[in-house]
């Protein structure tokens, strides 16, 4: 679990990622499967949201037989079983109860620090990038393959899953002064991180998901957390605001007929003004969401228009997804909004169930949020949720960082349900 969840900062590329994933998690979860599968889930009744899960994963499986994908049937099929797998992973470590499964998520979370601190490193005092919004990106550690995420945003929603992780830690559970101080340095590193990723649906995620954790937790040390992470936010956020006021004053003095011009650019026809009023409503809504989202309004539309063609049971699972936008300068290659490409995929059917499942969840990890695991789970789901409004490819994929805030929040639950009423396995470190 540790090797999938850090993959990407203590492993080259992607490729190996995935394949160290599948050699030291999922084989080992289907030779346990075959082995001890009767005695994970001995004692246990079933239960809706692992009904629904199974259902949705056999539904997006089985909608290869209608896309018009070019990759082959197999790779959907292999994609459901180890998405099971990885679920049924996270069943047996929590029931079994070898290790405590917080304890491996903070190992990882620390693991993840490192990675943002060289990151912030290599950023400013190798690379010497701008301190500037938006300005330069952070999404790597550097030319040696570690740590590169390729894109802000996901790199944004995976950082943030470790900082969200580490919240919830350091405020809910009784550890040493050290261990404490740790936690704290690290969630603080890894949030600077994430701000400077200027990735603002990941940034709101992360600080909705705070808010959450301490609203659930809501003691001592929760608040100094969300105080001191506040703070310094807020710091980087308006030293930059100040930085950038400064400059453009100089700007401004030194050429205002410059500025003017801008100006006089700048205040042309908006969405309120009465030459808008001949637009149509539609339209109107598309160029609202275009400046509101980074052009993803035409996006967003278009894949909605696209979607109502196969209403029922959508266009399949990797369906062709190409959707022109930004004036037919630059293609989209999906929805970038997971509900819109569910929509899209598996039609109606399968966004009832997806929404099913998403409530199933969240009344599941309600009911039983005294526990560390399912706060950590509900920290993780919320980042997920509103992240994957303006982002995020997919989440029926190979062993991959967007499994962190849905599949793993998934397990977590369903492992939690199962271990209320029943044992420890008998492979415990405990029993033996």
């Amino acid at each position: 679990m540790i090797v999938f969840l850090t993959g990407q900062i203590i492993l080259p590329n992607n490729s190996s990622h995935i394949s160290q994933t599948y050699t030291w998690l999922i084989l080992p979860a289907l030779i346990l499967f075959f082995t001890s599968g009767k005695e994970v889930f001995r004692g246990h009744r079933v239960n809706t949201l692992a009904i629904s899960t199974l259902c949705f994963i056999a539904l997006y499986t089985l909608s290869f037989l209608w896309s018009d994908t070019d990759e082959d049937a197999g790779r959907f099929i292999k994609d459901g079983i180890y998405i099971a797998l990885f679920i049924f992973s996270i069943c047996a470590l929590i029931r079994s109860d070898y290790w405590e499964f917080s304890r491996i998520l903070e190992i990882s979370a620390i693991i993840v620090s490192i990675g943002a601190a060289i990151s912030l490193f290599n950023h400013f005092l190798v690379l010497d990038a701008p301190i500037g919004v938006r300005d330069y990106r952070i999404s790597s550690m550097g030319d040696w393959g570690f740590g590169n995420l390729d894109n802000p945003i996901p790199a944004a929603i995976y950082y943030g899953s470790f900082s969200a992780i580490l919240f919830v830690l350091f405020s809910s559970r009784e550890s040493s002064e050290l261990n404490s101080f740790i936690q704290l340095i690290s969630l603080l590193i890894i949030n600077t991180y994430v701000i400077f990723t200027w990735s603002r649906g990941p940034i709101i995620a992360l600080f909705l998901s705070y808010f959450l954790s301490w609203v659930l937790i809501k003691n001592k040390k929760s608040t100094i957390a969300l105080l001191t992470i506040t703070i310094s936010s807020s710091s980087l956020y308006f030293s930059d605001q100040i930085t950038k006021s400064i400059s453009d004053t100089i700007k401004k003095n030194q050429s205002n007929y410059a500025t003017n011009e801008i100006k006089l650019i700048s205040s042309g026809p908006s969405l309120t003004s009465s030459n808008t009023k001949l637009i149509g409503t539609l339209d109107e809504l598309e160029d609202f969401l275009n400046e509101t989202f980074n052009e993803r309004g035409t996006i967003w539309l278009k894949t909605y228009k696209n979607s109502l063609e196969k209403f029922w049971f959508g266009h399949g699972a990797g369906a062709k997804f190409q959707i022109p936008y930004n004036q037919n300068r630059a293609i989209a290659f999906h929805a970038h909004n997971i509900y819109l490409q569910v929509f899209y995929e598996i039609g109606f059917f399968g966004l009832f169930l997806f929404a099913l499942l998403i409530c199933l969840l969240i009344r599941c990890l309600y009911s039983t949020k005294g526990n560390t695991n399912i706060k950590l789970a509900i920290a993780l789901l919320c980042i997920g949720l509103f992240s994957y409004i303006t982002d995020v490819s997919k989440i029926f994929t190979k062993p991959h960082i967007y499994w962190i805030n849905f599949w793993l929040p998934i397990g977590i639950a369903i492992a939690i349900k199962m271990s209320l009423n029943a044992s420890p396995l008998n492979f415990s470190r405990k029993n033996q």
